[in-house]
């Protein structure tokens, strides 16, 4: 079977299909992968997408670069604070975790990061978490105010 490329409708995220293999590449590297909005709804689509093809018999998810995966983009979760864009964010979030079953981990582990998971999503929606993403990227101490 010859190399064939997805198209994932973003450069964040680069994908093809060699023998069977699809390459899942977050492509990120300045930003140490972190999850883009971008990059977090055509991860859904193209994992969707490899869950019924059936040229696909294995997933490897890689980053480009040095990092894996820097997890959600803090500096993004910033800027956005509110409005479509993390509304965005949250609906695909709560997308992946109700349709995309499996995890990368063997035994109960898969249990655990589905409450973990699932504590993001809540957490994302804080006043408290805008607050901390946002005082990250501006390097000072946050004020919380327990929201």
């Amino acid at each position: 079977m010859a190399l064939r490329t997805i198209d994932t409708g973003t450069t964040d995220l680069l994908a093809h299909i060699d023998d069977g293999v699809a390459v899942i590449t977050m492509n990120r590297p300045e930003r140490r992968n972190a999850l883009s909005p971008a990059m977090i709804a055509a991860l859904a689509d193209t994992l969707a997408a490899c869950e019924t093809n059936t040229d696909v018999g294995t997933v490897v998810l890689t980053g480009a670069g040095a990092a894996f995966c820097a997890g959600g983009d803090v500096k993004g979760m910033a800027e956005a604070q509110d409005g479509p864009e993390a509304e965005a964010i949250d609906a695909r979030n709560r997308y992946m975790k109700e349709n995309l079953n499996g995890a990368a981990a063997e035994g109960c582990l898969g249990d655990c990061l589905d409450l973990e998971a699932s504590h993001h999503i809540h957490c994302a929606l804080t006043q408290d978490h805008r607050q901390a993403a946002k005082a990250s990227v501006e390097q000072r101490t946050p004020q919380f105010v327990g929201r």
